[in-house]
């Protein structure tokens, strides 16, 4: 993700502006209420710009939020961004906010240190307010081909000088917009987020205990999937599955392929020789599992789901994983701690003729170690 072009220019102007204020409340070790003070956050692109609102309706508690405003259009990128250059505190386990989107897009946090900068991507709804909870496993370092190298290859607390927000939506429209919009739902033009309620926490992201790496349990109030080829998605609890799980509905339309990709930091699947996962499908369906790893290596393998609704296990061992033919490293090998993101497809959008709606329902997505 090519993050290097626009980041670093910001942080300069940036590191000029008051730090974090300190909020002395349980388990917050930082806190931005938005009330009456931006608390040094600033814009950086040719279009963004940030300000304190207090229109009805514009904050998530309180009277004021934080309002940003950018362009979503080829050679313009903006970020919101506040500096820390005490870094963060040592206790840090877990960062949570609200925030208000204009239309439904992905986003990012950037975590940016001296050398390095790192990533977590999330997805918004459409003007709605969001609760959003991100801990340190949640950021994977940027690995663009302008974006600095980390000496460590490790998020440091300490170092990080800054944290943004941005629409990923800018990054992508800045290859092909047509395309961006087609398949990522991308709209350009101007657009508005608004922030409330940022708390930097003590407290950790609850995570599952077990022998599996769970790679999403659907507990977190916001969804990490980005939805493809105009899905709707939802985090569901009712049937086919069996407990929280990821519904996606679309309609089949030529071309265009429909599903949902989620990151993975680099190095969380270590010692896994597989993955396990519950899917259904309302109608037949063949679905890719596509994998890409650090460096660019993408594999993949199909799975192939009775139409019906009928909750199936599937059992992919990293084996059964063929090269791709985008991959972007021809001779690379599969190595599960290089994966860096998760990718379904649903093919039969891609065959002459599709003109039908389906769901499809996600759960249990975890990496197994035998």
């Amino acid at each position: 993700m090519r993050l290097g072009l626009w980041v670093g220019p910001a942080l300069a102007a940036a590191l000029c502006v008051p730090a974090l204020a300190q909020t002395p409340a349980p388990q917050a070790l930082v806190q931005h209420t938005f009330e009456d003070t931006d608390h040094g956050w600033t814009a950086m692109g040719a279009t963004a710009r940030v300000s304190l609102t207090q229109a009805a309706g514009q904050a998530h508690s309180g009277k004021s939020a934080l309002k940003f405003e950018y362009e979503v259009k080829k050679g313009d990128v903006s970020l919101a961004l506040v500096p820390v250059p005490g870094g963060l505190p040592a206790a840090t386990r877990s960062l949570r906010f609200w925030i208000k989107s204009d239309y439904a897009s992905a986003l990012i946090v950037v975590l940016q240190e001296q050398e390095a900068r790192y990533i977590a991507p999330f997805f918004a709804p459409a003007n709605a307010w969001q609760e959003v909870h991100l801990g340190a496993d949640d950021f994977s370092l940027s690995d663009g081909e302008n974006d600095p190298k980390d000496p460590n290859n490790k998020l440091d607390l300490d170092q990080v000088v800054a944290v943004g927000l941005a629409d990923m939506g800018q990054i992508f429209v800045q290859g092909d917009p047509e395309m961006a919009a087609k398949i990522l739902g991308i709209k350009p033009g101007p657009h508005t987020l608004f922030l409330d309620d940022v708390t930097l926490s003590s407290q950790p992201i609850a995570e599952i205990a077990g022998p599996d790496i769970v790679l999403d349990s659907f507990a977190r109030p916001q969804l990490l999937w980005m939805p493809l080829g105009g899905c709707a998605a939802t985090v569901v609890t009712d049937k086919p599955i069996a407990g929280k799980g990821l519904k996606l509905d679309y309609k089949q339309v030529t071309g265009t392929p429909a599903g949902a990709m989620r990151a993975i930091r680099a190095g969380k699947l270590a010692g896994a020789v597989r993955l396990k996962l519950t899917m259904a499908s309302a109608k037949d369906a063949k679905v890719a599992v596509i994998i890409e790893q650090l460096g660019g290596g993408k594999f993949n393998t199909m799975a192939d789901l009775t139409g019906g609704g009928e909750a199936k296990e599937l059992d992919l061992p990293f084996s059964a994983f063929s090269p791709s033919d985008d991959t972007k490293d021809p001779g690379a090998k599969l190595t599960p701690e290089k994966i860096k993101s998760i990718l379904l497809i649903d093919l039969a959008a891609l065959m002459p003729g599709a003109d039908q709606v389906n769901t499809l329902w996600l759960a249990r997505l975890r990496g197994v170690r035998q």
